[in-house]
């Protein structure tokens, strides 16, 4: 497990697999922690707990196993569980390719097989959905500055959010421009530069996270459209892929 999860969540987090283990039995086929708590070296005691938990079959049966562990779990208010069958998995890598990929290439088994491993997913796939992924988040981004310019903070918070979702298509376009897989912050912006974006954008908003706010509303709006020009040409080169 990554060194950097504090005590409190990894105590946790074994309680909750030996309580899946004692109450699913063979209907647990695996349990496997992906995301932050896999891929950072900063965590926090509060950061959300993303795990997904395949089961052998799914019904009312199972998902009451499965709140009833989940009730008793002393970081419920943490825990984002993702359930599925494998059948559910491997007929969702074409809905869902980004984000299992994400998984893929970043998890943690901690009861069962893995079965990421092996799992298929198609280029073609990938391309399509980073592209959606880009273009969706232009459009939510004009929304979201007509619907929360009036809100003292709304800007930073919007762009913030953004980048996250950004980062990942970015991970994924850098892989499929170049065959390399790139799995940190850093490597994913340096790559995206030398295909030829201009990442300073990006990394002034991660500054927003690292306590290095905009200075006022006129700044906020520069970096805004800055960073609409970039998802803008962002989105012509995953589309020419």
């Amino acid at each position: 497990m990554n060194e950097h999860i504090p005590n409190t969540i990894r105590d946790g987090l074994t309680t909750l697999v030996e309580n899946l283990d004692t109450t699913c039995g063979s209907d647990l086929v695996s349990v496997v922690l992906y995301d932050g708590l896999v891929k950072n070296t900063q965590i926090k005691e509060t950061d959300t707990i993303k795990v997904m938990l395949v089961m052998e079959n799914i019904d009312t049966g199972i998902l009451d196993q499965l709140a009833q562990v989940f009730s008793s779990f002393s970081l419920k208010d943490q825990l984002q569980p993702l359930v599925l069958s494998e059948a559910d998995l491997r007929s969702s890598t074409d809905v869902f390719p980004i984000k299992f990929l994400d998984m893929q290439q970043d998890h943690e088994i901690l009861h069962g097989k893995d079965i990421l491993k092996d799992l298929a997913i198609e280029r073609e796939h990938l391309q399509l959905r980073c592209e959606q992924e880009i273009k969706n988040l232009m459009l939510r981004l004009r929304k979201s500055y007509l619907m929360g310019l009036d809100q003292k903070g709304a800007l930073p918070r919007i762009m913030l959010r953004s980048y996250f979702t950004l980062i990942r298509a970015l991970d994924v376009m850098a892989e499929l421009k170049t065959n390399k897989s790139y799995r940190r912050e850093d490597e994913i912006l340096n790559t995206v530069e030398e295909l030829g974006l201009e990442v300073e954008v990006l990394r002034r908003i991660r500054a927003i996270r690292d306590d290095q706010p905009l200075k006022d509303i006129e700044e906020q709006k520069k970096v805004f459209n800055q960073l609409m020009v970039f998802l803008r040409k962002a989105a012509v080169m995953v589309d020419g892929i």
